[in-house]
């Protein structure tokens, strides 16, 4: 995995994690909404859009 897809990962784990506690700790909606994104910045560094790699 490329460096750039890594930091991508990490990130997107973050958004994902911090999202959770703030789902639980103060609003539901901002929670689904950051693990959202965050799932969505996961989803993009094991989907492939070219074989340039």
């Amino acid at each position: 995995m490329s460096g750039a897809r890594l930091f991508i990962a990490a990130l997107g784990l973050i958004i994902a994690v911090a999202g959770g506690a703030a789902a639980v700790y103060f609003d539901k909606y901002l929670g689904i909404g950051m693990i959202l994104v965050g799932g969505f910045l996961l989803t993009l560094t094991i989907t492939k859009f070219s074989d340039t790699d």
